[in-house]
């Protein structure tokens, strides 16, 4: 659909969540249909007629902890719980390391992170 409604030379970003191996419950209590790699994402768009202007890896900060309760979930057999965080001090703290993310980003690009961004131009 977006390559149907994009003007030639119009750009499309997409957002979806990182590494398949990483897919668990809170994947599927959002309706994450799939986690994609640069690798597996990159190849889609460029048969669909975009050319990858940039790609990137995003939410670094929050990979290890994210791999960690992954791994005590798949290990436990822990169902999902939805977590609610409505503490003001950590709420600063997450969005500070957003703030801090989105500046590097403006000039260098993440090897890894939950996250991932394609940035591509219609041909």
């Amino acid at each position: 659909e977006s390559r149907r409604v994009l003007q030639p030379g119009g750009h499309l970003l997409v957002r979806v969540s990182a590494y398949a191996w990483l897919m668990g419950e809170h994947d599927r209590a959002f309706h994450t249909a799939q986690r994609y790699n640069r690798r597996a994402l990159a190849p889609i768009l460029v048969e669909a007629g975009f050319t990858i202007m940039r790609s990137t890896y995003a939410n670094a900060l929050f990979a290890p902890p994210v791999i960690g309760l992954r791994l005590v979930q798949r290990w436990a057999h822990l169902p999902h719980r939805e977590q609610i965080y409505t503490n003001s001090l950590s709420n600063r703290l997450l969005a500070a390391a957003l703030q801090w993310e989105a500046i590097w980003l403006r000039s260098h690009n993440l090897p890894a992170g939950i996250s991932l961004y394609l940035l591509a131009r219609k041909e």
